[in-house]
């Protein structure tokens, strides 16, 4: 099987695929992740540039012509200069599913 390519907007396509599969009810719930302390800015910033850096997040980004290996490299420089910044703050939603199948 062919590995699956990323779809950002896969969202959308979430529970009409779960109702085609048989799961009723659905219930859909947020929340958040805060990344407040300097410690925690950086930490996320040093992971993130260390997963840009794999080759499996960095070959298909270049493959599908998305980014340049000279794009990534201003965007790892990118995290490392917004670490350094002590009032970086970060937060991401996180979108989370309970089905049951019946």
């Amino acid at each position: 099987m062919a590995p699956q390519r990323p779809n950002p907007f896969f969202g959308r396509l979430h529970c009409p695929l779960l109702r085609e599969a048989g799961f009723e009810p659905i219930s859909f719930y947020a929340s958040y992740d805060n990344y407040v302390t300097s410690a925690e800015t950086r930490g996320l910033a040093k992971f993130s540039v260390q997963l840009l850096r794999q080759p499996h997040m960095s070959a298909p980004l270049l493959e599908s012509g998305w980014t340049t290996t000279e794009e990534l490299d201003g965007m790892c420089a990118a995290f490392e200069e917004w670490a350094s910044n002590r009032d970086a703050f970060f937060a991401r939603a996180r979108c989370e599913t309970v089905a049951v199948r019946q």
